[in-house]
This record gives C-alpha cells, sequence and structure tokens, in this order.
C-alpha cells in the first residue's frame, strides 16, 4: 500500500494520519509491518533482542533460540503505543505465542500471532510458525531457526472510505475507487532463517535475516511496496547476576538503508526480579530509552517494559508494555543457570587444558617410541663371521675319524684299509667346511642354516664336526636374538599403536619389521596377522 495512493483518494482523518506518524516515529519509510518487540522483557532490552532471547518470544525475534527453553511455553503480551497522543488515537500491538520442545532432541516447535491495529481503520496480522534445532552435525552450541511466515494487511471501511470525494473535494456518495476495485486486504508470504550460537557458556552470538523474499504488500498490482529485508546480529554477556548485549538492526527502504544499535543491561536484585534497560540509537536522528522490570515465581512470569522517544514524535508518555509468560508440561531440556554453565564451562575448560597437557606428554612419547623403533628396523642385517675360512688339509688339522673306523671296518673291501677310508672321509668333510665358509658372507643366516645342517647330516654319523656343530650353535643364537628383537619391535609398533597413529604409518611400520626379520628366519607371522587384519584380507 503506498499511502500517497491513499492520501490522493481519501480524506485524512485525524486516526489515518495517526498511522502515519506511527510509521514515521519508527523511522522507516513507505512500509508496513515495522520492526516490533513481542515481549515486555525484549523491549526493556532494546527490541532487536536478536542474541539474548531463550523463552517463547524467540519466535518473533530469533527461531533459533526456541531450542534453549526446556518445556512448553506461552506468552501473551500487549503493547499501547505512543499514549498521550493529541487525538486520542487508539494503537497498539498484541502478541501470543506458543512453543514446545520435541523429545529425542528433535528441536523446538513454536506459533505465534502479532497485530498490529488502528482501532477500526487498519490493522496487520502475522501468522508465524517456527522450527528451531541444535545443528550439532556442524557445530556444538549452534542452534539454527526459521520462520516461515503468512502476512496479511487490512483497511477497514467507514463513512469517508464508502464516500469518497472527487479531486474537488466533493462527496461523491461512492466507495473509495482503489478499495472498492482491490478490496480492502492484502496477503502474502514469508520466511525468516537464524541462528544463535554459544562459543562459551557466558557468551551467545545471535543472527537473523528476516523477510528474506521481500514480499510485495501493494494492493494495487503493478505498484511496488516491498517488505524489505531486515538483517540482526548481536552478542550477550551472562555473568552470575548480570547480563550485557549489544543488538544491531540493518533495514532497506525506497531511499536507502536505515541502522540502529541498542546496548542493554539486565540486573538481577533478587532470585525473583530483574531490571532492565537500554538505548537505541540509528539513522535518521532515532534515539530511544527503554526500562522495565521483571517478575518470576515458579512458572509464572510478568514483564513491564516503558520504550520512550527522545527524538521524534513528542508530548507522549511513550510505549508501555507488558507481558505474560508461563511455563507448562514436562520438563523436556533441562534448563541450566548462568552459574550452572559458567561452571561447566570452567570445568570443561580445565579439562581441555588438562587433555592438552596429556596430549603434548603423549607426542612426546610418540615420538620418541617412533626414534627407538626407526633405530631398531634402521640396524643392518646381522654379520655371523666365519671363525676360519682357511682351508687345512684333514693331515694337519686330523678329524676324529675313530666313528669312521668303525664303519669303514664293518665293510671293508680287499685292498682297501679302513684308515685309509676314514682319512679320505675327514678330508671330504675338511674340504666342505672350507666352502661353505669361502661362500657364507655372501649367504643369509637361514642359507647358512641349511648348508651346515647338510654338512652335519651328511659326516655327523661317520665322524666328530665339532666346527659345523659350533657354526649351527652360533648361527642359531644370532636368530634367537634377532627373533628378541622383533619382539621389541612389536610391542614399540602396538604402544603406538594405541597412541592412535595412522593407518599408513602402521602399515608402513608392519612392512619394515616383516621384510628385516622376515629375511634373517624370524617367525614374522604376528607382524604379518596384524597387516592382513588391517588391511581388511
Amino acid at each position: 500500500m503506498n499511502l500517497k495512493t491513499v492520501k490522493r483518494d481519501l480524506k485524512l482523518r485525524p486516526e489515518i494520519l495517526a498511522v502515519i506518524l506511527w510509521f514515521a516515529a519508527a523511522a522507516w519509510v513507505n512500509a508496513a509491518f515495522e520492526e516490533t518487540s513481542v515481549s515486555a522483557k525484549a523491549a526493556a532490552l532494546g527490541g532487536i533482542y536478536v542474541s539474548a532471547c531463550d523463552d517463547v518470544s524467540a519466535i518473533y525475534h530469533n527461531p533459533a533460540g526456541l531450542e534453549l527453553i526446556p518445556s512448553a511455553e506461552f506468552i501473551a503480551q500487549y503493547s499501547k503505543l505512543y499514549v498521550g497522543l493529541t487525538d486520542n488515537s487508539d494503537l497498539g500491538y498484541s502478541f501470543f505465542g506458543v512453543a514446545q520442545p520435541l523429545k529425542n532432541n528433535y528441536g523446538t516447535l513454536g506459533f505465534g500471532w502479532l497485530r498490529f491495529a488502528l482501532a477500526g481503520l487498519y490493522t496487520e496480522d502475522t501468522f508465524i510458525i517456527s522450527y528451531a534445532r541444535e545443528a550439532s552435525f556442524i557445530k556444538r552450541g549452534l542452534n539454527l531457526g526459521v520462520n516461515l511466515k503468512y502476512l496479511k494487511l487490512g483497511y477497514g471501511q467507514d463513512q469517508y472510505t464508502m464516500n469518497a470525494l472527487d479531486n474537488n473535494g466533493n462527496a461523491t456518495g461512492l466507495p473509495d475507487s482503489l478499495f472498492a476495485t482491490y478490496g480492502n486486504t492484502k496477503n502474502n508470504f514469508d520466511l525468516d532463517l537464524a541462528a544463535q550460537y554459544m562459543p562459551a557458556a557466558n557468551y551467545k552470538i545471535g543472527l537473523m535475516i528476516e523477510n528474506l523474499f521481500e514480499p510485495n504488500l501493494a494492493l494495487q498490482p503493478g505498484v511496488s511496496s516491498p517488505l524489505y529485508s531486515v538483517y540482526k546480529l548481536g552478542v550477550t554477556h551472562t555473568g552470575k547476576t548480570s547480563a550485557v548485549l549489544v543488538d544491531f538492526m540493518s533495514k532497506g527502504y525506497s531511499g536507502g538503508t536505515d541502522w540502529e544499535a541498542a546496548p542493554a543491561g539486565e540486573k538481577m536484585i533478587s532470585d525473583n526480579v530483574a531490571l532492565r534497560g537500554a538505548l537505541n540509537i540509528g539513522s535518521r536522528q532515532l534515539v530511544n530509552v527503554s526500562c522495565g522490570i521483571g517478575y518470576k515465581i515458579d512458572n509464572f512470569q510478568v514483564d513491564y517494559a516503558m520504550v520512550y522517544p527522545l527524538s521524534g514524535i513528542q508530548g507522549t508518555l511513550g510505549n508501555q508494555r507488558i507481558s505474560v509468560l508461563i511455563h507448562f508440561g514436562p520438563v523436556i531440556r533441562r534448563s541450566e543457570s548462568a552459574d550452572e554453565l559458567i561452571a561447566k564451562y570452567e570445568a570443561e575448560k580445565q579439562a581441555h587444558l588438562l587433555t592438552m597437557k596429556k596430549l603434548q606428554e603423549v607426542n612426546i612419547e610418540l615420538e620418541k617410541l617412533r626414534r627407538d623403533l626407526d633405530e631398531q628396523l634402521s640396524k643392518p642385517e646381522p654379520v655371523v663371521p666365519v671363525v676360519d675360512n682357511t682351508y687345512k688339509a684333514a693331515v694337519t688339522a686330523p678329524a676324529d675319524v675313530s666313528g669312521a673306523k668303525q664303519i669303514i671296518n664293518s665293510t671293508a673291501t680287499v685292498g682297501v684299509t679302513a684308515q685309509t677310508q676314514a682319512q679320505a672321509l675327514a678330508e671330504e668333510y675338511s674340504m666342505v667346511l672350507y666352502q661353505y665358509r669361502k661362500a657364507a658372507a655372501e649367504m643369509s643366516i637361514p642359507q647358512r642354516l641349511l648348508k651346515i645342517e647338510a654338512i652335519i647330516k651328511k659326516f655327523g654319523s661317520a665322524m666328530k664336526v665339532t666346527d659345523a656343530v659350533q657354526e649351527r650353535t652360533t648361527l642359531l643364537n644370532e636368530q634367537k636374538a634377532q627373533a628378541k628383537y622383533f619382539k621389541d619391535s612389536l610391542d614399540y609398533y602396538r604402544n603406538m599403536a594405541n597412541y592412535g597413529i595412522k593407518t599408513e604409518e602402521k602399515v608402513d611400520i608392519l612392512k619394515r619389521m616383516i621384510n628385516k626379520y622376515k629375511a634373517i628366519g624370524v617367525d614374522v607371522s604376528e607382524a604379518q596377522d596384524e597387516m592382513d587384519k588391517i588391511q581388511g584380507k
């Protein structure tokens, strides 16, 4: 609805002038559904109330705040605007709202009805369906909210609208052409989006975008009268018995952008009584002062506020507001006091510091384990030295062939003495042992063990093979030592795994362990089983 169109077709009655004054006093131009507050508590705290709201009035001020109410709530509010205007205009706001938290953390539903009325001549109705829920999948302490709004604007009918004047000021006896053609009502839908975040137990940040779609509210098609978007941002700090908040609002209009800021405070003077006050300043010389008192007992709360303009409309008693809030139904979410929240925050802070300290200790221990394990796995393959790899003939280093003689005597053939065969067997043993020792440096421990076992098997039943037996014992002892090192490495790995190292690091460590100790002949099945488990084999 464009006010210039109304002025062209209607004689300005005092009541209509009051409507225009109401728009002007709000410091916005060419718009309906002006910003207000829907509880006396909110009004006393500056009216914007986007960061501190935590009761059913959040339906209007910031639906995300509904997620903070513990049980069902109902609110009723009435505001008498600009008491004392000389034309006795009866301007008023009323609001009714109810909110219900849902079980199992499914959020909170709300419904509200806001009405502005100039008795018999003009009404604005806003019906709101709200929903809020904690967005824990994004961040703990972040609540998101949305409003679906149905807006209805209506103009009354009286002797002036039913008996319009022509351009010469003469009564025509006909209804006003604007209303006769397009009716007396206009409606539309709109959407609000909001968020409220608690970065700490005693801080809250609020954000809201109202009138997202900027619906057109002009009666006449082709005439643009949008409900411009409103942007609100605020921060609240809560102490044990007090709260300090600063809220900011920005709104466009046909000629540009208006802004408003509202620093405010609340002080609890007892468990039941709170005093509140705010100062609103803004563009186009907007200056309002607010004050109020609240009383709460059990599940019942009543609040009163007065908003007095220091600029603009003068000679009034300001805007008087009173609201009643009732808690009812079972507690779905436990409401925590500021003291409890602060205590929880401090406890969480100390727990965080302790966790960080433990994490630092863990990182130090983990780094030490990494160094020790890396040192263990970086050691070169063990070298078992060959005591003597020079060839010594049996005559200079005769072997004990007593066993060979006994065997040979029992099978001796004509012309071949037992001593000769024994000496030949000793010579062969010496030559085989020499060849083994000469090649040992190029063989791994498992290969050397295979060779030395073959030598012992071939010659051990016929003669004493002390050198070969000693070689086998030395190799087995080294293999046993390496098996212990493998167990130590496995313990390092398991300790690191308990500290939560990444899967890639686990696999890398296990591969290094398997490759190193399997080549030495150590049983690495434990490491292989662990790697198969990690890789899902």
